[in-house]
């Protein structure tokens, strides 16, 4: 096990989680440029090794051997009100880099199995070095930090069965593995609205892993071949991370007044052993494809997330400020919607041996605007717009494709209220997100 976690970190370094989640913990293509130039619509379509994961039950149609990987670099724009309502925090974009290596191979005409490692979500927020002199003059060498960096990477083992010449059933078995670090800046305030103290909680080099979530996809092939049909579902996985939490503390000089410390110092808080619950959940997607004319495809497709399953991000812990008072980690609220993603993609075979194309995907939001923080995706609708082309050669094909997205909408943190009747106020304001990427994607067939 210890051996499979060294492997899984050494990809968390350079897939660093998601490509920056559209709604919840993912968006409708992470790394396959093939997936890009559908505009996302893939489910009916896909063949080969990276069947394994968009709908096992085209792992049949691949070639005898088939290796596959992908690559993507993205980076994004994001602002968040975070201190103060209607003041925008905005990020430094860094470059982050979702995987995919496949293998895919047929036993006989009527049968195939693939193997992968994959990135299947994540999230990567950060806002560093946040300026609080808005709150006071105490608080100006004070910068901390608020982050949600999460990467879900999926080993799935597939098999698909050929039922008769147009219908094929597939599965996949996945192991998951979860590494997060997330950080939170809170704003302590007495009921009549003054500012007490502002705290910086980090909780880092957390990891989970599961194992029993699989994947079920079905496809429909015409006698004609002009016309595709999909059906891929997929079961959740928990998300059970455990880590070790650490903490600063600024007292305001009405802080400091109440507590007789220093108001402008930063002082340790002590942390204990904190647990973190949450999952990914199931997804169900259906897909259709029509070849319209000779060199003209087009692929639509709907997939449903329920991600209203994930109320809170579940949290057992404690910190300890320097007056020794003990304060329970509260859970972060959620309370999202279902992620509802609407596709729809072209491909133009006109030139020999190239494939070009592009497509459109619609998401509603995830985001609940109440309960919106601003390390969760932005409480809006998304758009996503995607270019790309593909080149095959005798043995190997290169694809690549390009990414645009932007979503934006008003929505507040959670408030909250402690024991002894101080308050972190609800903060209110517009986050946005904009977001660019290119993919690379390479098979060899042997």
């Amino acid at each position: 096990m210890e051996k499979i976690k060294i492997i899984l970190n050494i990809c968390f370094i350079f897939s660093s989680a998601s490509a920056f989640a559209a709604g919840g913990f993912e968006k409708p293509v992470l790394w396959s440029a093939k997936a890009a130039q559908r505009g996302g619509a893939y489910t009916s379509s896909v063949t080969g090794a990276e069947a394994l994961y968009f709908n096992p039950a085209g792992l049949i149609q691949a070639e005898k051997k088939e290796f596959s990987g992908a690559l993507s670099v993205a980076s994004n724009t994001l602002g968040a009100a975070i201190i103060e309502d209607n003041q925008t925090v905005t990020n430094t974009p860094f470059p982050v880099t979702p995987v995919a290596i496949m293998y895919a191979q047929q036993i006989d005409a009527q049968s195939a199995f693939g193997l992968g490692l994959y990135t299947v979500g994540g999230l990567n927020v950060g806002f560093d070095n946040v300026n609080l002199e808005a709150l006071g003059t105490e608080f100006t060498g004070f910068k901390p930090d608020a982050f949600a960096k999460m990467m879900m990477m999926e080993v799935g083992l597939g098999y698909a069965r050929k039922l008769n010449s147009n219908l094929t059933l597939g599965a996949t078995l996945r192991a998951d593995y979860v590494r997060a670090d997330i950080g939170d800046i809170q704003v302590i305030r007495a009921p009549d609205d003054t500012v007490l103290a502002v705290n910086e909680v980090a909780f880092e080099e957390m990891d989970s892993f599961s194992l029993g979530a699989f994947i079920l996809g079905l496809k429909y092939t015409s006698d004609d071949k002009r016309t595709g049909l999909g059906v891929n579902y997929r079961s959740k996985f928990n998300i059970d991370l455990r880590g070790d939490a650490s903490g600063k503390i600024v007292y305001s000089n009405a802080g400091a007044g109440a507590t007789g410390l220093n108001a402008g110092q930063i002082y340790d808080m002590k942390g204990s052993r904190t647990d973190f619950s949450t999952s990914l959940p199931e997804a169900l997607t259906f897909s259709f494809n029509r070849q319209i004319t000779n060199n003209n495809t087009l692929y639509l497709e709907y997939t449903w997330t329920e991600y209203s399953n994930n109320e809170a991000m579940r949290i057992d812990g404690t910190m300890t400020d320097p007056t020794e008072a003990v304060m329970d980690t509260p859970d972060q609220i959620f309370k999202w919607h279902d992620m509802h993603d609407f596709k729809i993609g072209w491909t133009n075979t006109s030139i020999e041996k190239w494939i070009l194309g592009g497509g459109y995907v619609f998401t509603l939001p995830v985001t609940n605007r109440k309960f919106a923080g601003s390390t969760n995706a932005a409480p809006g609708n998304f758009h996503h717009f995607y270019l790309g082309a593909g080149r095959a050669f005798d043995h190997f094909r290169i694809d690549g494709a390009a990414e645009y997205y932007e979503g934006s909408g008003k929505g507040a943190s959670a408030a909250a209220q402690n024991a002894n009747g101080t308050i972190v106020k609800a903060v209110e304001g517009v986050s946005s997100a904009k977001a660019y990427a290119v993919t690379l994607s390479g098979s060899y067939f042997f």
